[in-house]
């Protein structure tokens, strides 16, 4: 479906429909500045958004999955947007995570349950020049399989937590050379590679990293009960459907995901080289 076909049936300006689709689903460096056609599952989130009245009816958690009603067939030439109940689902889960963002600091209260958590971009220039987030957009989506505290105050956002953090990781290894930081070793007694994997940095680099992601990044999140499978299912959903910036796996197809990848493996050989440093001066 076009976006200026949806537009008038939400009764909005097709240019404010447009400007929604660029920050909540960003579109690869290739399909950029073509013509828009809508997936399922975004003609679904701006229906939730905006309150559409041909909107396919949300299936409830008690209730079987199955095929959605009250889908009014297309008027023209477009493909029919029959969303089906999981595209539906995962449209409503991606509005309502960017309708409950807020920014970090002002964040006082987190949750204690289980869910699913999206991490937005509120800055004014984003690490990764070349990916063109503007502030508003959901750049990594997560799970917490204990509770949102543990996951997102007492790790991403922690000093020290680095190398329990993958969100830290990836922002410190595209930040590194901003923020003038530093990778190293995670523990010195660990015996595997995890230790370089998994770096962290020096206390200095540690407090300046969350700093900057206070600053610079908000939060939202979501309770999930039910099975672990079934968060992790929900995860992956929304992770392929709105392919955050900041997400490496389970998303093949961020066009940036070799560039991050190469920023953290330079991370890894300087935690290696410091490591080794370490070992010289001791002989």
């Amino acid at each position: 479906m076009k976006p200026v076909r949806l537009a008038a049936e939400l009764d909005i300006s097709p240019k404010t429909l447009r400007a929604w689709l660029r920050q909540t689903f960003p579109r690869h460096e290739g399909e950029k500045n073509s013509t828009w056609e809508m997936t399922a599952a975004q003609v679904a989130a701006a229906r939730q958004k905006w309150g559409g009245t041909e909107r396919a009816e949300l299936p409830t958690r008690s209730s079987p999955a199955g095929p959605p009603t009250n889908v009014t067939p297309a008027r023209d030439a477009d493909p029919p947007a029959r969303a089906t109940s999981a595209d539906t689902d995962v449209g409503s889960l991606l509005a309502t995570l960017l309708d409950a963002a807020s920014p970090i600091s002002p964040t006082t209260v987190y949750s204690d349950q289980p869910g699913i958590y999206g991490v937005f971009f509120l800055g004014g220039e984003f690490p990764l020049r070349e990916a063109g987030v503007t502030s508003g957009t959901l750049v990594y989506i997560g799970k917490t399989e204990s509770n949102q505290r543990t996951r997102d105050l007492k790790q991403h956002l922690a000093d020290g937590k680095t190398g329990h953090s993958t969100l830290r990781r990836t922002v410190a290894a595209l930040l590194r050379t901003d923020l003038g930081l530093h990778p190293r070793p995670r523990s010195d007694t660990e015996k595997t590679d995890r230790r370089f994997t998994h770096f962290r940095l020096d206390e200095t680099g540690e407090r300046n990293l969350t700093t900057w992601m206070r600053a610079n990044l908000g939060l939202a999140f979501l309770p999930r009960g039910g099975p672990i499978a079934e968060i992790r299912r929900t995860e992956n959903e929304l992770i392929r459907a709105a392919v955050p910036v900041l997400n490496l796996a389970g998303n093949s197809a961020n066009p940036h995901l070799e560039r991050i990848k190469a920023a953290r493996a330079e991370c890894v050989a300087l935690a290696k080289q410091r490591n080794q440093k370490g070992r010289e001066s001791l002989i």
